[in-house]
């Protein structure tokens, strides 16, 4: 069954290929996703509990749905869309420019902030005996900080750091100082990324480069993509022989940690896989702290509101060979609701991130970003929920491109209007002096 599986999901990639014409199509990514998860899981066979054919037909119908879902946003120009010219003036970009040349500087400077921030955060969970990556996923974790009840601005600048830096390689356009500055942005906001000990941080960095490469550039970009990916495998592996995860150790040699890497790294790719079966044969076993609803509870909370919010870190399962994990793929966050709102959540998704695609190609600054940021859903899709848990970032993102694409040209406008008129009248009111001297 799971091979039958395998070969369904490579059908209904290459249809979505075929349909857009392009490898960045997000139906098409989505699909490839999960059929070379599939396929590893298929691959390394006696590792992993077998997964049911009821979770599989869950995987292949989440698949369609999504197909669905971009197929409907792609109507009714369907087939290949022309790039347009971005919808921004030559002086508005100038203005662009220069807040983004102010954002590094501010980057910089904030960087040490952010990593005494996360240091603390650290020293805090040490002590209460807890794993502070858990505890630095939630703002309650930051109210309980040492005198950290209150507004914390801390927490705001790895988003809006990320944003910034994949908005200055978006508005890169030549030129060896713009160069730089887009090479030390992404630096920095690379720092930020590392700083917070999460690989997924790293992840949706570096999909929205290849996302906004490919919209700039012709295809393929298979070379940054690769790149890419390697760097991820290298920031993986270091990451969990430094926090030594599966038993890997910090005091060991590279060699010996290379088994426990590899099986870490299958564990990671499967877990979440192998989980939701789990979850699907025993029902409200895993207490579900991933529905979308969240969104609506936690903003009423903050104004005042009771209501429970189970933790996103959920309870572990057993997933093959002495193996845990506490993933259970996207499909996790909406399965409560059964199998029909499972498609309609991803049948949604499907549009919604292919519109973000449609606007990207026409260059849309914002549609650049959330079209990172759903590209980002899909690869995550096999680990976790990322399209509405990302809402904070999509809004951030909105924000921060309203103010510099609108905001600051409209009001450095109506400034040198008012500095014009000002000269003007100057000049005309030495006009007439002179006219009455003489």
């Amino acid at each position: 069954m799971l091979l039958i599986c395998v070969m369904a999901l490579a059908i209904v990639s290459y249809v979505n290929l075929r349909l857009a014409g392009n490898m960045t199509y997000p139906p098409f990514v989505f699909c490839a996703v999960w059929t070379g998860a599939l396929a590893l899981l298929l691959a390394l066979g006696e590792m992993f509990y077998p997964v049911s054919a009821v979770t599989l037909s869950y995987y292949f119908f989440g698949a369609l749905a999504f197909s669905a879902g971009g197929f409907l946003a792609l109507l009714p120009n369907l087939g290949a869309f022309v790039k347009r010219s971005r919808p921004v003036a030559a002086a508005d970009r100038r203005i662009v420019q220069v807040a983004l040349d102010i954002g590094l500087v501010l980057a910089v400077g904030a960087l040490p902030i952010y990593f005494r921030y996360m240091r603390q955060m650290a020293a805090f969970a040490r002590a209460k005996g807890s794993d502070w990556q858990q505890m630095r996923r939630g703002i309650i974790a930051v109210m309980n900080l040492p005198g950290g009840a209150g507004f914390r601005i801390e927490p705001l600048l790895l988003p809006i750091f990320v944003i910034l830096a994949l908005l200055a390689f978006y508005e890169y356009d030549g030129g060896r100082l713009r160069r730089l500055r887009t090479y030390l942005f992404l630096v920095v906001a690379a720092g930020f990324a590392l700083s917070s000990s999460g690989r997924s941080e790293v992840l949706l960095l570096m999909v929205g480069l290849v996302a906004i490469a490919w919209t700039k550039w012709d295809p393929p970009q298979l070379k940054l993509i690769s790149t890419a990916a390697f760097a991820f495998v290298l920031l993986f592996g270091a990451n969990q022989i430094l926090l030594e995860k599966t038993n890997a150790s910090s005091r060991a040699s590279l060699a010996e940690n290379l088994p426990a890497v590899a099986n870490g790294f299958a564990s990671y790719a499967m877990g979440g896989i192998v989980g939701l079966d789990y979850v699907l044969k025993h029902p409200g076993a895993i207490e579900n702290g991933w529905r979308p609803t969240r969104i609506v509870t936690s903003a009423l909370n903050k104004f005042g509101g009771e209501y429970r919010e189970p933790s996103r870190d959920l309870a572990y399962v057993g997933i093959g060979s002495g193996d845990v994990s506490n993933v259970y793929t996207a499909y996790f966050a909406f399965v409560d609701y059964g199998v029909l709102a499972v498609g309609c959540f991803l049948m949604f998704l499907g549009a919604t991130s292919t519109l973000a695609y449609r606007y990207a190609l026409r260059g849309s600054p914002l549609g650049v970003l959330c079209f990172g940021t759903s590209l980002y859903g899909c690869v995550m899709s096999v680990f976790a929920e990322e399209w509405f848990s990302r809402l904070a970032f999509y809004l951030k993102a909105a924000v921060i491109v309203v103010v510099l694409y609108e905001v600051l040209p409209r009001f450095w406008g109506m400034l040198s209007r008012a500095s014009a008129r000002d000269v003007a009248e100057l000049e005309l009111g030495g006009e007439e002096r002179e006219m009455a001297g003489f």
